[in-house]
């Protein structure tokens, strides 16, 4: 899949997995008919035939389990979906523990499970860098060779259509662009507020050829973290 080929609106779906944020204690585990309602009116708002990314993780609990469900039982809306997904953290639904690891082994292991839920190649795989990571340590990620050989070989298996990251620190994918260690990655993915505050990075990405995605751009993340809009919207509903 070539990087014009990606739909321009995707749906998060950490919600659907597990409890986001992580203190928000009014969250609830959704129905599958919930799912189907927020899935389907994706679909609806977009158009005929237009595409719709589904953004999940291993680390987002039950999130790719619940989505591979829905792929299976709507197989025509399954045909417009770009599936997004992400290694290097994985969470514990009965523990509540969020566990790193961006081994290539790791990453091999991440991706054949998540090709065993989802029942279809992965669209878009991403090295999934956050604050869990310190800086120094997601600058390892992106510079690490071998990695970048497994995730290259899982493509030209067919495994995967285009590579990623998804990182938390504009600094280290500026210095990951500039080093090289971007080269072999179709997509960079940054949080939304850094899309707004670091326009020249933006820049630098779109002129090397990458396609940039927005983290979370229809919330209020320029302004607030999650805790605070959640809280706020709690609020205000009560």
């Amino acid at each position: 899949m070539e990087n014009s080929n990606l739909c321009k609106v995707g749906l998060g779906l950490i919600w659907c997995g597990r409890q986001w944020p992580p203190n928000n204690q009014g969250w609830q585990r959704p129905s599958d008919e919930q799912i189907d309602l927020m899935l389907s009116t994706g679909f609806d708002l977009l158009g005929d035939g237009a595409k719709l990314m589904l953004d999940t993780a291993s680390g987002y609990g039950e999130s790719e389990q619940r989505v591979g469900s829905w792929l299976t039982n709507n197989a025509t809306l399954a045909s417009r979906c770009v599936i997004a997904t992400k290694f290097g953290e994985t969470f514990n639904c009965s523990t509540g523990e969020t566990t790193t690891c961006h081994t290539a082994a790791g990453a091999m292991t991440v991706l054949e499970a998540s090709l065993l839920t989802l029942s279809r190649p992965i669209d878009l795989f991403y090295s999934h860098i956050t604050s869990q990571l310190t800086e120094a340590q997601a600058e390892a990620v992106l510079a690490d060779d071998g990695l970048r050989h497994a995730l290259v070989s899982a493509k030209a298996e067919g495994k995967v259509g285009m590579l990623g990251t998804s990182c938390s620190y504009p600094n280290v994918v500026r210095t990951a662009l500039r080093k090289g260690w971007l080269d072999e990655l179709a997509v960079v993915q940054l949080p939304a507020r850094t899309c707004v505050a670091e326009p020249e990075l933006i820049a630098e990405l779109r002129a090397a050829g990458k396609l940039v995605i927005a983290n979370s751009p229809v919330r209020r993340v320029l302004a607030a973290p999650d805790e605070a809009v959640t809280n706020e919207r709690r609020l205000r509903t009560s």
